[in-house]
């Protein structure tokens, strides 16, 4: 172990709840994103190890993917 840090986030009656954050190994952020007593929300941006942004997937207030961005060269794929 690297003593990076691999994850951060709040718990609220037991349930994921706010910013959640994971990290790659290399400590670069991995994945950022909010949840609401546990269901998944809005906007999740995923990166690369070397920080570029992949992926971006945006939940519903129920916690429904509703779309799928992909990323690549800071651009988003067609």
């Amino acid at each position: 172990m690297n003593g990076n840090l691999k994850f951060k986030w709040a718990k609220m009656n037991g349930r994921d709840h706010g910013e959640i954050l994971v990290y790659h190994d290399n400590g670069k952020l991995r994945q950022k994103g909010q949840a609401f007593e546990g269901i998944f929300t809005g906007d999740w941006k995923r990166y690369n190890k070397e920080g570029l942004l992949t992926e971006i997937v945006t939940y519903d207030k129920t916690g429904r993917m509703v779309k799928i961005e992909k990323w690549e060269n800071g651009k988003l794929k067609k």
